[in-house]
């Protein structure tokens, strides 16, 4: 069986596993509690952008358009570093109205800038750095109250998987855009399909 046919049946698998699933405010590994520890901060820091399907959908789609639309690999640590700021803006108890809506919001707008295959850095730029906030805001409910040694892990965690999902899968992408354009296109709409799912989902909670 081809690539692309296995690709196309286990997105059904997908859609429907997201069908059954809800996007979460918050997403914990340590039963609900807050990390209070390195070891907790790191493993909860590794997960947080993995088991909440909204932050993973988006950073798949943040590493397609760093490589596939920019060409610029290097727009990556934009984004890393404003979750990073939101985030502990979050911990420092800064209120952001609205921000599990813009959360949802960067879902579409990103899926809409894959689709148009819009390169315009004036435009590309500022909303890496806006939807990197509104990710590490909400990473950062997860992690309020909680000391300096796991804090600095859940800070560390969360940006060093998210860089690894991010160069990963935009290299994985541009190496398809290239060779298998087919296959890309069959990639990106898989991807742009849970997005799209996830967003609506999330809409339907306001």
């Amino acid at each position: 069986m081809s690539s692309s046919k296995i690709l196309r049946l286990n997105a059904a698998t997908a859609l429907s596993t997201l069908a059954a699933s809800t996007s979460a405010h918050a997403h914990h590994v340590n039963d609900g509690k807050v990390p209070t520890t390195f070891f907790q901060g790191m493993l909860s820091g590794l997960a947080h952008p993995v088991i909440g399907l909204d932050h993973l959908l988006f950073v798949l789609l943040a590493g397609m358009m760093a490589y596939t639309l920019l060409r610029k690999p290097h727009t990556i640590p934009l984004f890393l570093g404003f979750s990073l700021l939101g985030c502990l803006s979050h911990v420092a108890r800064m209120d952001l109205p609205h921000s599990e809506l813009g959360l949802t919001l960067t879902l579409l707008v990103g899926m809409g800038f894959l689709w148009t295959m819009h390169r315009s850095l004036s435009l590309l730029l500022p909303f890496f750095c806006l939807a990197g906030f509104f990710h590490g805001y909400a990473y950062g409910e997860s992690i309020v109250g909680s000391g300096m040694p796991s804090l600095s892990a859940y800070l560390i965690g969360f940006t060093a998987i998210q860089a690894l999902i991010a160069y990963s899968f935009g290299s994985y992408t541009q190496r398809l855009l290239a060779a298998k354009p087919r296959l890309f296109l069959t990639v990106k709409s898989i991807v742009s399909a849970c997005a799209g799912l996830i967003a609506l989902q999330r809409l339907g909670a306001f």
